[in-house]
């Protein structure tokens, strides 16, 4: 059963996330064995279609990413070896990505900065192939296929560093407009930084800081929603959990903060609340969820500030991802269902931890999708006309569902009326208008366009004009 977020949760999302609920990039997670989540709605919603299945022995289903466009619709996925477009298509050149489907953090999208319609896909390859491949990326662009997308043949698979651990993390520059890419080398101290620009890779930086990653395998690294600080958590008795300070105008890692593995302890999950000052963890051994007061004082006194939330079965609870809506997620290994922390600013129980609160399509494996820590991205839609891929519009406006079968609900921008519709297909030619006006939200039947993607060109009664991507299933 899925549960509304109280009136505590929606004053902090105001207070200290208010970008969270503007950007709706990461407003479709595609995950586990046909898992599919949609927070287009309040609450989430389920959604299928989902291909990121990757049967053992070949693998676990771990590490997922999926983008969507500003308006939260699905532009594409990828488990880190292939890339599925919005109808669930393998797109022309997405096989052969040289991610593993078992990485904890086989995958992660980043928008080019500036850009609608340009993605880097990063990719890191798992303990089970030695991790040979490394850390690489591969370019997606938006706009080939007819507007489903396509890998860029020229800038696939392209190698940044070997021989990384399972973990991927990007959180937005100081400057607003580009990323940093975190990732870490595998039996090693050493972290790997990288500037992704609108020219792209431009600056890369090492440094080595805090215990060795003597395992590489599973666990997560993620940032605070601010980007000032990351957590890094990695499994086995040599694991642990360390939380580093970042700055986010120059890419330096400093001030490791340190928990050791302890006796039927290994750490796993971590994700903090949209306020920062709490951290929560999974352990794998002994199955538990549990939170750290990071404003606790002292590394000793947040240690002592642990708090345990509940103790599930070893293996079942492991990854944590903090939502587009504000809340952490919990993933529930050969579940139907996610566990949910429906406050996760507040102290203790007062978090409101809920076990299988929300249900979900298909079954949850060891991942949830790894996205940019922020929400706040840089792209809009895409504008398929415009070779730079750069759009800005002045208003916006959505439609859903998305992709649809037949009947969509256009919602026009708060106080303006919409005095015409039009649906182009990827040539620019119109193939469905309405000069109905209407003000709010309108309902259109379009069962007669054939299946592929078209741009929604509302204007207002000003002039101004917005365009909105559809899928046609």
């Amino acid at each position: 059963m899925n549960h509304l977020p109280n009136a505590s949760l929606l004053m902090s999302l105001l207070m200290s996330c208010c970008c969270i609920s503007a950007q709706k990039q990461a407003n479709v997670w595609h995950f586990g064995v046909g898992a599919g989540l949609s927070f287009n709605t309040i609450p989430p919603s389920q959604v299928g279609g989902g291909q990121t299945y990757y049967p053992f022995p070949l693998g676990w289903n771990e590490g997922t990413s999926s983008i969507c466009d500003s308006s939260g619709a699905l532009l594409f996925y990828s488990n880190g070896v292939k890339v599925w477009n919005g109808l669930h298509q393998v797109m022309p050149n997405g096989d052969g990505i040289m991610g593993h489907a078992s990485s904890s953090h086989a995958a992660l999208v980043v928008p080019r900065p500036n850009s609608d319609r340009f993605f880097y896909l990063f990719t890191t390859d798992a303990w089970e192939n030695d991790f040979t491949n490394g850390l690489r990326y591969t370019v997606v662009d938006a706009c080939s296929d007819n507007g489903l997308g396509d890998v860029v043949p020229a800038e696939k698979n392209v190698l940044l560093h070997g021989y990384m651990a399972e973990k991927l993390a990007a959180v937005r520059h100081a400057n607003g407009q580009d990323y940093w890419i975190i990732a870490h080398e595998a039996m090693s101290n050493i972290f790997h930084v990288y500037r992704l620009t609108p020219n792209g890779i431009t600056d890369s930086l090492t440094t080595a800081i805090g215990p060795v990653d003597a395992d590489g395998t599973a666990g997560q690294i993620t940032f605070a929603p601010n980007g000032n600080q990351f957590a890094y958590a990695t499994v086995s008795v040599l694991g642990f959990l360390a939380v580093y300070d970042f700055d986010t105008s120059t890419g330096v890692i400093t001030n490791a903060r340190t928990w050791n593995a302890v006796a039927m302890r290994s750490f796993w999950g971590a994700a903090f609340s949209p306020d920062g000052t709490k951290l929560y963890f999974t352990t794998t051994n002994n199955g538990t969820l549990r939170q750290l007061n990071l404003a606790a004082g002292s590394w000793a006194a947040v240690q002592s500030s642990e708090v345990i939330l509940g103790a599930l079965l070893p293996d079942l609870w492991r990854d944590l991802r903090l939502g587009p809506d504000g809340r952490v997620y919990v993933s529930r290994a050969q579940s139907t269902a996610l566990g949910v922390i429906q406050d996760p600013n507040a102290m203790g129980a007062a978090c409101q931890f809920a076990d299988t609160a929300v249900s979900i399509s298909g079954t949850s494996s060891f991942g949830l999708p790894n996205v940019v820590c922020d929400y706040s991205y840089t792209n809009t839609v895409p504008q398929c006309s415009n070779p730079e891929g750069i759009g800005e519009h002045e208003w916006t406006a959505s439609v859903h569902p998305n992709p649809t079968n037949g009947t969509v609900m256009l919602e026009g921008p708060v106080g303006r009326t919409v005095i015409s519709i039009r649906f182009c297909d990827t040539s620019g030619r119109t193939v469905h208008s309405s000069n109905e006006g209407f003000v709010g939200n309108s309902t259109l039947n379009i069962g007669h366009l054939q299946p592929g993607v078209y741009s929604v060109h509302m204007q207002d009664e000003h002039g101004a004009d917005i365009s909105v991507r559809l899928i046609r299933q």
